[in-house]
């Protein structure tokens, strides 16, 4: 009988060959996660701080509140909208006031002291001089990478239960436990990248500077967690509540249709939204979307093999093009486990619409992909994923115990960029 020289192999060499754990291990039949998807893409990149920012134009075309009396981007000479008319600003110091503002178009009306208008173009005299300049700020986009942990323990007993995997044309072995531990300590991560809250808790030194301005809308007042030991603790917040800061969908009222459709079309026309789109969608969402989409014969769904760095990777992907746009569909049946249920009402019937294209920063990046899982990565540690084996059992004796002891860390968080592009929508059949 031939022998074979087997050596002890981490799990962790797997994860991006979901293909060869399958095939040795029961996966409980778990569906690609949220993180499956986005390392499988490409889309986890290394950050060198827990908390990272990235900067976007603000916007240049947007809506001006008079509730002061003066808005800096309003100049003399400006044509304004309000209320679906037009107004020459001769004086911006006060619009409600006799004088300030000719009215184009319509009846005569003022403009109310809290409305709100929105500069359209600009119109000046023969022989005046120059507008004052104006200068457009960057928008702070933040989040925060948080450690995940998991361990296991196994007895000399429960050490019996080996699998030989094969490697890179060489034999070894791993353990049934530390693989479940490992797809346990994943999926953590993965709730936490979809459903996380966040909060304004930070590990020390790493406080956002008071002075500028985030997009992060907290929902609790807490300032600052610590842990038993006393530990500063921080969290990501996760992409279902980016998406609640985003669009609009608030007129998205019924079950998925043509017309609710075409609702989510205009309001991403308004804010100049992009033309590609991934969907990720709950199973009572996907069905929705299902029954009517692929009801359109030949404009209806196709499958999608994802190509990355030369490699097609397939995510159970469908992609259809409506009213102008390209949606890619992917079904996240873990919105209808217990845990995400739990964290988001009817997750089975909501629909996250995620921009597909790139964007510029000002961070030095160049054009990014809108939507990254960033893990911390240092000259001497990379904390995508760790994995320590102690004990006197392990591959290498730490200690006297009669006992393999595994535990794994990692430090990873969501990045959004340009989030009045992402929405949610809930498809109430």
């Amino acid at each position: 009988m031939a022998t074979y020289d087997k050596n002890f192999i981490s799990s962790i060499h797997f994860l991006d060959k979901r293909e060869i754990l399958s095939q040795v291990l029961d996966v409980q039949n778990e569906d690609p996660s949220f993180l499956d998807v986005m390392e499988g893409m490409r889309r986890s990149v290394p950050t060198s701080s827990a908390v990272f920012h990235n900067y976007v134009n603000e916007a240049i075309y947007e809506k001006l509140t008079l509730a002061s009396g003066t808005n800096a981007k309003l100049r003399a000479g400006d044509i304004v909208v309000y209320n679906n008319e037009q107004y020459y600003v001769k004086n911006p110091a006060n619009l409600n006031t006799a004088g300030n503002v000719v009215q184009l178009s319509g009846t005569a009306a003022a403009i109310p002291v809290d409305g709100a208008v929105t500069v359209i173009s600009n119109a000046h005299g023969e022989g005046s001089g120059a507008p004052a300049g104006l200068r457009y700020g960057l928008r702070k986009y933040s989040n925060k990478a948080q450690i995940f942990k998991n361990s296991y323990k196994l007895t000399d007993v429960e050490l019996t239960n080996k699998i030989s995997v094969q490697f890179n044309g060489q034999e070894y072995y791993m353990y049934a436990a530390q693989h479940q531990a490992l797809m346990k300590f994943r999926l953590d991560i993965a709730y936490a990248l979809l459903f996380g809250k966040g909060n304004a808790s930070t590990f020390s030194g790493f406080g956002d500077d008071a002075s500028s301005t985030s997009s992060i809308d907290y929902s609790t007042a807490v300032t600052q967690v610590s842990d038993s030991d006393g530990n500063a603790v921080q969290f990501t917040k996760g992409l279902v509540e980016w998406c609640k800061d985003g669009l609009d969908f608030s007129q998205v009222s019924g079950g998925f249709s043509l017309g609710e459709m075409a609702d989510v079309v205009k309001a991403m026309d308004k804010v100049r939204a992009p033309y590609q789109y991934m969907i990720f969608a709950g199973t009572g969402a996907k069905i929705q979307m299902d029954n009517i989409i692929k009801n359109l014969g030949s404009g209806g769904v196709s499958s999608v093999r994802v190509n990355v760095d030369g490699r097609s990777a397939d995510f159970g992907m469908e992609s259809f093009n409506l009213y102008g746009r390209q949606f890619v569909t992917k079904a996240f049946p873990m919105f209808s486990h217990v845990a995400g249920e739990e964290a988001l009402a009817d997750a089975t019937d909501k629909a996250l619409f995620i921009p597909n294209d790139k964007i510029k920063t000002h961070a030095g990046s160049g054009m990014v992909d809108r939507m990254r899982v960033r893990y911390l990565e240092g000259p001497n540690t990379n904390l995508a994923y760790k994995e320590w084996m102690l004990g006197g059992l392990a591959p290498t004796p730490t200690d006297g115990r009669s006992v393999l002891e595994c535990v794994y860390e990692s430090a990873q968080g969501l990045e959004v960029l340009g989030v009045e592009h992402f929405g949610i929508a809930h498809f109430n059949a």
